[in-house]
């Protein structure tokens, strides 16, 4: 089986794959903005995709679509990702002076996920796939991505955990970490 691995970005994509690629003996590719490719070989792809790839016979592909339930941490964790250029784990990030984000940098972030989510997605997801998953970062485990992803028998291998990742604290790396949460609950009162 196939799978199309998307969502906002910070939303545990990254997890999937390495799960797909692990327990489900997946090819791994990842696109980049406005790649095209052709998969020679038609079978156990997991393909990453941030944009609008989509594959040719959508019937035997699940769209793996992954979210997060909290948009603060997820919007917070992209601005900490791009100001301090560690997208995958925070293992050897050292970080001297907290770092100071505009509000209007993670307002940005936010707006971004947002349109990904409702707008993006809702167009994919009508698409005639074998199945739709939506899984959000709160709620990944091993134990859950085996009942979910169960298309490729590849016998009693066992069911491999994640990489160790390295989960940054927000609260010691980003300065005005309580001004943000309390402009950010405004802002997103305001928008109910």
């Amino acid at each position: 089986m196939n799978y199309l691995v998307k969502g906002a970005g910070r939303c545990g994509s990254q997890a999937v794959m390495q799960w797909l690629g692990q327990n489900q003996n997946c090819k791994l590719k990842f696109t980049h903005g406005t790649d095209t490719f052709v998969l020679k070989n038609t079978e156990n792809w997991a393909v990453h995709d941030h944009y609008c790839w989509t594959p040719t016979h959508i019937g035997s592909w699940v769209l793996v679509y992954c979210t997060r339930k909290n948009k603060f941490e997820q919007a917070l964790s992209r601005c900490i990702a791009e100001k301090t250029n560690k997208w995958n784990d925070y293992k050897d990030l050292k970080i001297n002076k907290p770092i100071t984000i505009p509000f209007e940098n993670l307002l940005k972030k936010y707006n971004n996920i947002l349109y990904y989510d409702n707008v993006i997605m809702s167009v994919t997801k009508q698409f005639p796939w074998r199945e739709i998953i939506q899984i959000d970062q709160e709620d990944m485990t091993p134990q859950l991505f085996a009942e979910k992803f169960k298309y490729n028998n590849i016998g009693n291998s066992g069911i491999r955990n994640f990489v160790e990742k390295f989960p940054l604290k927000k609260r010691e790396v980003v300065a005005n970490y309580a001004e943000l949460r309390k402009l950010f609950r405004r802002h997103v009162k305001q928008d109910k």
